[in-house]
Order: C-alpha cells, then sequence, then structure tokens
C-alpha cells in the first residue's frame, strides 16, 4: 500500500484549511526547514494524558502549513512497517470515551493554531466555526462503495472476482485514512444531540489547555462563543429567549 503526499500552496489560510480536512501524516516526514521548525510550537503532549501525544503531529503540521508551502516529491520517501503493534493500530481498540476526548483535544489543538490565522474578528470566527464543523459535522468518503461491495460480497462469481478484489481495496484503504485523519474517533455523528457531548469536550478542553484566549481572538467571551456554537452546530435555541407564539 502507498500513501502518497499531497502538495499545499496558495495563501497562508488556504493552505491551512487544505491540511485541516486532509489531517494526512504522511508529510510529517518529509524535509522540514529549521527555520520552519522554530516557528512551531513543537511537539505537545496531550493535555488529557501527559503520556499520549495523539494528535500531536498534525497540530505541528498544521503551524507548518501557515508558514509555508508543502512541495511533494516523487517517492518513496520513506518505508512504514504494519507489524501490528503500531500505536495507531493501538488507539483503535481505546475506550470510546476515550476516543471522544483524544478527537476533542485534537479539534482544540487545531483551533489553537487556526482560528488566530485570521486577518480580524470576523474572519477569525469564521475559522473557528470551519475547524468545528470539521470536527463535528460527519464525512464518510468512501459511501459510495459500500453498497456495491456489499452486493458483490455476496455473489460468488468467478467473472466478478478482479472487481471484488479492487473493492476490497478500497474498503482498506477507507479504514487506513479514517485511522490516519482521525475520522475514526468520530462514533455516531449524524444526529445533532449525540454531537452535543464532542462539542463540549471540545470547549472543555480548550479551557483547560489555556492557550487559547477567545476575547482577544474572537471578541467573545466562553459563555457566548459556547452558546453560539450550540445553535448554529446542533440547533439548540437560546435558552435566554423565551419563543412566543401567535394566535392565528
Amino acid at each position: 500500500m502507498v500513501n502518497r503526499g499531497f502538495q499545499l500552496s496558495g495563501a497562508p489560510i488556504e493552505r491551512v484549511l487544505a491540511y485541516l480536512e486532509t489531517l494526512d501524516c504522511v508529510p510529517f516526514r518529509g524535509l522540514i526547514r529549521g527555520s520552519a521548525l522554530a516557528s512551531t510550537s513543537g511537539l505537545l503532549l496531550s493535555d488529557f494524558d501527559p503520556f499520549d501525544s495523539c494528535g500531536t503531529e498534525m497540530r505541528f503540521m498544521a503551524q507548518l502549513a501557515l508558514w509555508g508551502e508543502f512541495c511533494f516529491v516523487p517517492g518513496p520517501i520513506y518505508y512504514k512497517r504494519l507489524h501490528g503493534a503500531n500505536l495507531h493500530l493501538k488507539r483503535q481498540n481505546w475506550s470510546e470515551d476515550r476516543k471522544q476526548m483524544a478527537w476533542a483535544s485534537l479539534a482544540a489543538w487545531m483551533v489553537e493554531v487556526v482560528a488566530p490565522a485570521g486577518r480580524d474578528a470576523e474572519e477569525r470566527r469564521r475559522l473557528f466555526d470551519a475547524v468545528l464543523a470539521r470536527f463535528l459535522v460527519p464525512h464518510a468518503p468512501w459511501k459510495w462503495v459500500r453498497a456495491p461491495a456489499r452486493r458483490l460480497a455476496s455473489t460468488s462469481s468467478r467473472a466478478l472476482r478482479p472487481l471484488r478484489v479492487v473493492l476490497d481495496r478500497l474498503k482498506h484503504s477507507e479504514r487506513i485514512l479514517n485511522t490516519v485523519t482521525g475520522r475514526w474517533m468520530l462514533y455516531e455523528p449524524s444526529d445533532p444531540e449525540q454531537r452535543a457531548a464532542p462539542l463540549g469536550l471540545i470547549f472543555d478542553r480548550l479551557r483547560t489547555g489555556g492557550r487559547f484566549d477567545p476575547l482577544a481572538c474572537l471578541q467573545s467571551t466562553w459563555e457566548a462563543l459556547e452558546k453560539e456554537a450550540g445553535k448554529r452546530f446542533l440547533g439548540m435555541p437560546d435558552r435566554g429567549t423565551k419563543q412566543v407564539q401567535e394566535n392565528p
């Protein structure tokens, strides 16, 4: 299996938003300028577990995306052995609660990097919302494969065997992709009520980290910011406003 790197170009915000969508770790093992390394916070340990660094390379790469362009180099540039005890494979066996905590912590890290990159409060707020959308809104990159794959799996036709092999590989690639990007940590997000807990965890991680100041960055308080995020992403009404129904 080959994981290809990618190229990032354009303005800094364009680059970091493109990286936010992929959260690809492949460029992490590329050649990085020393001046770019010095501009980052380095590789942080998580705030919820001082012995774990899940997602830290993604935060690091987001900072590098703001610093400069990523240039794709034809490879392979390194080999990675999947021996069954890889760290990312072990994380697949985490409890659902731990996965949600790690996902929320990564989201908080990305807010810390991406949101302050805006040139004014309005743009920073759009970037803040873009990060929340990335971590709260469902995404299924290979959804179109699943129904045909199920139908093919139920037949034993020798003529269709090559196509079954291809679809099996695509399904395997989806599992790898979801592992690399962290989407596997997002359990069942189709119901807005199920996204309430992750949203609360993200704000909890932001507060706990102590590196993000909503007043300085977004000209807002924690309470107002969380309330507005709840209305935007969860459809939660403003509890401080009474709804009045007019008589017909």
